[in-house]
Order: C-alpha cells, then sequence, then structure tokens
C-alpha cells in the first residue's frame, strides 16, 4: 500500500477503502489465507463467479493491495508485500495438492523412498517421482542414496515452507497495520493479534469492519 505525505496518504487512504467492499475484502482475506492461489481457486473459496472474481481482484491490484505472480498461463495473487520474489513458485507449487502431500509424506516419515512414499499416497511411482523432482528442484527436499534406493529428507534452507509458515503472515501484519496507520487511516481496534491471526476494526465515517487476516489454513498449517 502507497505511503508517505500528503497526496500519497490520501492514496494511502483510497487503497484501504477498497476493503469495505465484502467482495474485495473477501478476496483479499482468502490470499492471505491461501497466497499465491488463481482467479478460479479464489473465486471458489469466496463463492463468486470467476468474472466477478476478476473485476474485483484487478481493482485490488490498481489499488495495490494485491500483487500477481504468473506462473505459465495462470495469474496466481497474494497481498502485495507478503513474500518476496524467490519464494513466489515455491508457494504456488505448495497450492498444488499431490505436491504439497508429497512435502506433508517426507516430513512426516524422513528417509522415505519412493515405493514408501507410492503407498503411502496411493499414487504410481512415476506421480512420486514427478512431485519429488520438483520439490528438489524447489529446494524443499533432498535426496540420499542408499544402494538402489534413494531416500528422501527435508532440506534445511531458506526455501523451507515451514520457515516461511513462521515468519511471513506474523510480519506481513505488522507491516500492513502500521502503514495503515502511516496513511491516515482509523483502526478502531486490535482484537486479536498472534502468529496465527490478526483480527482489526477499521473505521470510516459511520461504517465499520472487520478485518481477519488469519494464517489457520491447510498451506500455512503444514505440520
Amino acid at each position: 500500500m502507497r505511503e508517505g505525505t500528503g497526496s500519497e496518504r490520501e492514496a494511502a487512504l483510497a487503497d484501504a477503502m477498497l476493503l469495505f467492499s465484502r467482495t474485495k475484502r473477501d478476496l483479499f482475506q482468502e490470499t492471505f489465507r491461501h497466497p499465491c492461489s488463481s482467479l478460479h481457486a479464489l473465486s471458489r473459496y469466496t463463492k463468486i463467479s470467476p468474472a466477478t472474481g476478476k473485476y474485483h481482484l484487478d481493482l485490488l491490484m490498481r489499488g495495490r493491495l494485491l500483487s500477481e505472480f504468473a506462473l505459465g498461463y495462470k495469474r496466481l495473487f497474494y497481498p502485495s508485500g507478503l513474500l518476496e520474489p524467490d519464494q513466489l513458485e515455491m508457494l504456488a507449487a505448495m497450492q498444488e495438492r499431490r505436491i504439497r502431500h508429497m512435502y506433508e509424506i517426507v516430513m512426516q516419515n524422513p528417509g522415505i523412498t519412493q515405493s514408501e512414499a507410492a503407498r503411502t499416497l496411493g499414487r504410481s511411482r512415476q506421480s512420486v517421482i514427478r512431485c519429488v523432482q520438483r520439490l528438489m528442484g524447489l529446494g524443499c527436499i533432498r535426496a540420499a542414496r542408499e544402494g538402489r534406493h534413494s531416500r528422501y529428507f527435508l532440506q534445511d534452507s531458506v526455501g523451507d515452507p515451514l520457515r516461511l509458515r513462521r515468519t511471513c503472515p506474523r510480519s506481513f501484519r505488522e507491516r500492513f497495520i502500521q502503514s495503515l496507520k502511516r496513511s491516515g487511516f482509523r483502526t478502531r481496534g486490535v482484537h486479536r493479534s498472534s502468529a496465527d491471526v490478526l483480527i482489526v476494526s477499521m473505521e470510516a465515517g459511520s461504517e465499520t469492519i472487520v478485518l481477519n487476516l488469519e494464517s489457520r489454513s491447510p498451506f500455512w498449517a503444514i505440520q
């Protein structure tokens, strides 16, 4: 969201006012719960048509509340400032159920083989190999050779989704509240603030809304 003095503060205030639209607010909240989601996924989460979703998402992007990431032909959306550029591809991959499930299996069973993962997931070895290759390419897991078998472990690196789960949501919420205050927007009160959730009231004239930035979702709660 834009910050600064004079006209920049007025622009930032206008950006924040977009959240007084229920549809825009719902979409913004869902992009926080499910960052790097597609138009169709966000439309499904908020129970609106893709055409309506596109209209409101474009306005949120114009207001600099949302950013987009192109992955092939897909447009993936996330709150501006939530993620760094080098995190986007990994987090987009984690939105794919088969990739996330493979990551969870390795996390819960360090040293698991391809055959064991295939049995656990109920998938073919070829499907497991494709998931493994994707996760290794993203720096999320590593392989250790043992005879004819490869065993898989989590990669202790900056690309670990668990590290992002701990740090990204909280730091974003803190910056977001500060940007609202610097823009001159009236926040009536922070009702709850923790590692998992921020609930804050925003006031304009006689209207008050409640913004819920919650990270307790299947995406953030990989455990």
